[in-house]
């Protein structure tokens, strides 16, 4: 039977890049990661989102990307067998733009 292709352009990726992933969990620290240290725990708060689209290791780099950008974040992990995200940040970090930074990237988004 054919196999049909994914309309998502960041689901093409070159033959063999998926056999050189290690892990199908991945983490990226934003800028704000070295703020952590000088953090008391009860000022990070996390994150857990259910993330719909993610169909290869481009789509967990690319939500992992825009979820760092959202302002406060400090630290996020995308699962993409768990088709989740788990993100850490600063109480200045807002659920509903997390959410929508996911949406930007064509990938759906919600708190879980």
């Amino acid at each position: 039977a054919p196999v049909s292709e994914s309309a998502d352009p960041c689901c093409v990726q070159p033959l063999g890049l998926a056999d050189r992933l290690s892990s199908k969990r991945s983490t990226a620290f934003s800028r704000t990661q070295p703020l952590l240290s000088s953090l008391d725990e009860s000022q990070v708060r996390a994150v857990l989102l259910g993330i719909d689209g993610m169909e290869c290791h481009a789509c967990v780099n690319t939500v992992q990307e825009a979820l760092a950008a959202v302002e406060g974040v400090t630290s996020v992990s995308v699962d993409l067998a768990a088709n989740s995200a788990e993100v850490f940040g600063l109480p200045v970090m807002s659920y509903a733009e997390l959410v929508n930074a996911v949406r930007a990237t064509g990938k759906d988004a919600r708190l879980l």
